[in-house]
Parts: structure tokens; sequence; C-alpha cells
């Protein structure tokens, strides 16, 4: 099934020259059509077809997992009102639970973003994170060196370090300086715009996220896993 056509990404490089809300309102119905129903209905779809390959994820509904057009710039020097792109998180806790494993997918002119992981942790679930790999470094390890996570996922566990960690993982840390980091998460980011093109516009992008999602279940599970009981 297709679901975008070329105004998807024709939307978001028109409105990262105006972004002003009396140039997106004329061109709300536009919005709509080109953006924000074909994305619902891909992340409805991607719903279903997750929760069968991933038994337990227990998907919300489209609107609980996408993340609104609307910027928060209180805090930002940049107020432009909208965002350059169309994202949602595959959480079985909704958007907002950003602290718990999950998948995510970002699509825009800068580029389209297929990832996940645990991406904003508190110190209580970094340290948890770090003490199951303590215990269960094997596994981990075989984990990330499955050759679809390495496939889709060329850059591993992606994420900001702690420059001193608590001594218990420090001997850890001389052979797999992973431990240091409080964030694990996972990302390819596809960027070429003839590239980011065909992506969107393939009647295959259903399976090709699935694919991505797929890849890294494992992985995802280990975390979640670490994050359960914590």
């Amino acid at each position: 099934m297709q679901y975008f056509d070329a105004d998807f990404l024709g939307f978001f490089r028109e409105l990262a020259a105006n972004n002003e809300r009396e140039w997106f309102k004329a061109r709300k119905k536009r919005y709509e059509e080109s953006v924000k129903q074909p994305f619902e209905r891909l992340i409805e779809d991607l719903g279903q077809e997750m929760q069968r390959i991933e038994p337990g994820i227990d998907l919300r509904l489209p609107k609980e997992l996408i993340f609104r057009i609307y910027k928060d710039s209180r805090f930002s020097k940049d107020k432009t009102p909208y965002k350059l792109h169309a994202s949602a998180i595959l959480s079985s806790k909704g958007r907002k639970a950003i602290d718990w494993p999950a998948y995510y997918l970002q699509f825009g002119p800068a580029g389209v973003w297929v990832g996940g992981g645990a991406y904003r942790l508190s110190p209580a679930q970094v340290l948890a994170v770090r003490e199951a790999i303590l215990d269960q470094r094997e596994n981990f390890e075989r984990l990330l060196a499955q050759p679809a996570f390495e496939q889709y996922y060329p850059a591993g566990l992606q994420g900001e370090k702690h420059k001193r960690i608590p001594k218990q993982f420090r001997a850890l840390g001389e052979e797999l300086p992973l431990i240091y980091q409080k964030q694990y998460y996972f990302m390819r980011t596809y960027e070429e715009e003839a590239e980011m093109d065909e992506i969107l516009q393939s009647k295959e992008l259903l399976p090709w996220l699935l694919e991505h999602f797929e890849a890294a279940m494992g992985v995802n599970r280990f975390l979640r896993e670490a994050l359960a009981g914590e």
C-alpha cells in the first residue's frame, strides 16, 4: 500500500520557508490530506503489525503515539511554530513515556529516521540497565552482534556518556565502553533526497519499517526487562 505521495515531503519543504501560522492555516486542508491522515493510517497499520510480530507490546491508538506538529518553543530561541517532520513512537505506554524502550520513526526533509531504544532514562533506570548488562553480558553482546541488528543499525547502540561510573562497573567498562552510556538507543537515518522520496512513496514502506523494527526487537526486549523491576 502506498501511504504518501510527493506532497508529503513537498509540504514540509514549503513549510520550512514559510513557518508561520497564517501560511499554515491557509493550507490546513492540504496538511490534513497530504501529511496527517496518511501518517495516521501508517501508524495504525504499523501498530497492528507490530502486535502480531511482537506479542505483548499492546500498542495504543495512533493519536496516543503520534507527536503533534506544533512546537513547544517556550524555552527555545527558535520561535517558529511548527515542526518540519511527522513523528511517532511505538510504545505500550504512549508518546509521553520517553523513558521506556520503544520504536521511533520520523519523516521530513531532513531525513527518514527509523530506530528506537531507551532515549531519556533517570539515574535509577541507567543503573538498572548497567546492572542487567553486567549480569547478562554474554547475552547482551550476542544481541548486538546479531546480523540483522548490525545490518540495519551499523552504528550500534548510541547515546550520551558519563565520564565517571560507579566502581562496580569500571572493570567491565575497560572492555565494554557501552557501560558508560546514559542513553541506549539505535537509529538509522536516510538523508539523500531521492532516497527519501523513494522510501516514502514506496508501496513496500510498511514491510520496510517492520524489517527495521524486527531487527532490534531482541535489544529492546533486553532493555525493557532491565527496567521492568527498577
